[in-house]
This record gives structure tokens, sequence and C-alpha cells, in this order.
């Protein structure tokens, strides 16, 4: 399944610090301009290797003017990555919790 990248606060980290720390962690890329979305569950989805209770706290960024998009350094947690406009993304086949997200956003981006 494709995805977006994550992963959890670490003690004494914001949510949004967090956010910014797992976009540059897993792809070496900057972001700005962070916004909270909304929160998710996903209770032992099957679409995940370890059966547990996620919390998502969802965010949507800009991607830093300073950083080229080509600049895209995967760490060991990724293997491939496409820049792809989110209607089309939809085909693609996603975590449902991924789906949730970009759908949210399409129809709060231009508000």
């Amino acid at each position: 399944f494709y995805s977006v990248p994550g992963g959890k606060v670490e003690w004494g980290e914001t949510r949004e610090e967090a956010f910014i720390r797992e976009i540059w962690e897993e792809t070496s890329l900057k972001v700005t301009n962070v916004r909270f979305a909304f929160v998710q569950d996903c209770i032992f989805s099957q679409e995940f290797w370890k059966k547990k209770h996620f919390v998502m706290n969802d965010f949507i960024a800009d991607l830093d003017p300073s950083c080229p998009k080509e600049q895209v350094k995967l760490n060991d947690e990724a293997y491939i990555y496409e820049w792809i406009a989110p209607q089309l993304a939809l085909k693609l086949p996603l975590h449902r919790e991924c789906r949730t997200l970009i759908e949210w956003y399409l129809m709060h981006a231009n508000q």
C-alpha cells in the first residue's frame, strides 16, 4: 500500500514538531505552514504489520521553498515515492487512513 510519512511523537515533542521531524527523517524534505487536519483512530488495521491501536494526528503542510522536491532521499522505511496529484493518488492502493486524509484534503484544501 502507498501511504505518507509519519511516526510517533517523541518525549517532550509537540505533534507539529513530530510531523516536521518525521517528514525530514523519512524524505529529507523540509516543510512549512504546518496545519492540523484531524484525528483518526486506526484500530487493529489489517493493513499495518503490527496489530495495534494507532491514534493518528493528521497534518498538512507546504514544501519549504528552499527545498526542491527533487531532493527526496528516502530512509529505510520506504523504497519508492511518487509526486502525484491528490485526485490521481486516490486511484492507487492506499492505506485506508491515507485515503481518508487525501479525501479530507480534497474537500478542505480551498477553504
